[in-house]
């Protein structure tokens, strides 16, 4: 009876244990996309969104070194234009 019970659980277990591969998510990768002032360096990208007008926003963490403001604990909200080109 154990036995029989053991390899109904090996039998029945061994689909549920299946693994399912992730799916695929196209995208195209563009190298040095955001056009920005020389002055200014992206630190850590902590989000980013479009809006309607395609322009895109990135909350990112500091790395930059204008002045205590700016200073690598500092949090920004940058605006670029759908181009790449900063606007604010």
């Amino acid at each position: 009876m154990k036995r029989l019970l053991v390899a109904a659980f090996v039998l029945l277990g061994a689909p549920a244990m299946a693994q399912q591969s992730a799916p695929q998510i196209p995208y195209d990768s563009v190298p040095n996309f955001f056009k920005l002032p020389a002055v200014l360096h992206m630190g850590e990208a902590a989000g980013v969104a479009v809006n309607s007008k395609g322009h895109i926003f990135v909350f990112h963490r500091g790395g930059s070194s204008q002045g205590p403001a700016f200073a690598n604990t500092a949090a920004m909200l940058w605006e670029f234009g759908p181009d790449g080109k900063f606007l604010r």
